[in-house]
């Protein structure tokens, strides 16, 4: 089987494979330690641009146990936060310069649930403000 995690097509499929998952512990720690982050509610962004590995970030969706004691609720976050990235990803290929970073990490900071389209909304945000940040 072929490695597509260089492809520009990646970008614009809707699908989210297990390629575009963060899961090496050293990476992690690394994106905690050194990565820079935004805020808009629910939601935290933590990234790291070092050498291109791929075409495609990495990504960790992270739903602390501290704030939602039932992993059938973390499970649904995780579940719409996955949705919602694989179906706005395509963000990173619109621009001209198609900065993409190597790590990304959405960490639901909010007490509470919220509605579907609270949730896409802040993901769509921080998405845009990365990018306009990264233009700079």
């Amino acid at each position: 089987m072929a490695d597509n995690s260089g492809s520009p097509d990646l970008l614009f499929a809707q699908t989210f494979s297990k390629d575009e998952k963060l899961t090496s512990k050293k990476a992690i720690s690394l994106l905690f330690k050194e990565g820079k982050s935004f805020f808009k509610y629910p939601y935290k962004l933590i990234y790291s641009v070092t050498p291109a590995e791929s075409q495609l970030p990495k990504v960790l969706i992270s739903i602390p146990k501290k704030n939602f004691k039932k992993a059938v609720d973390r499970n649904k976050l995780k579940r719409q936060t996955r949705e919602i990235y694989r179906k706005n990803k395509f963000l990173f290929g619109q621009e001209e310069e198609k900065f993409i970073p190597n790590h990304l990490g959405f960490i639901y900071v909010g007490k509470e649930k919220e509605d579907f389209s609270v949730l896409e909304r802040s993901i769509i945000k921080l998405l845009k403000m990365f990018i306009s940040k990264s233009k700079k």
